[in-house]
């Protein structure tokens, strides 16, 4: 055939992009697998060596840091901005925290 081309059509090839992009996975619907991952490969581990599993939560490095430096040279605060912005009131149209 004369005019025969083995391209797929641009339509087409939006379309399917589009339609992936929309089905994926959000970045924290991919963060909160991982922590699920996580907690159960850390109980997992307790169970191995300590024959139980004991209640846990693993605080962010950030929040950690944050706290410590606080504590241990007595820093002063001045508001609840001091301790993060995990602490403040959520702003309006931001993004979900996941």
């Amino acid at each position: 055939m004369i005019g025969y081309s083995n391209r797929l059509p641009v339509g087409l090839v939006i379309l399917c992009v589009a339609g992936l992009l929309l089905a994926g996975c959000t970045p924290t619907d991919y963060r909160r697998e991982a922590d699920n991952v996580a907690y159960k490969a850390i109980e997992r581990a307790q169970e191995v060596a300590l024959d139980k599993v004991e209640p846990f939560t693993i605080e962010s490095p950030e929040d950690a840091f944050r706290a410590r430096l606080i504590e241990a040279q007595l820093l002063p605060t001045s508001s609840p901005a001091s301790f993060g912005s995990t602490e403040l009131d959520p702003v309006k149209n931001w993004p979900e925290k996941n």
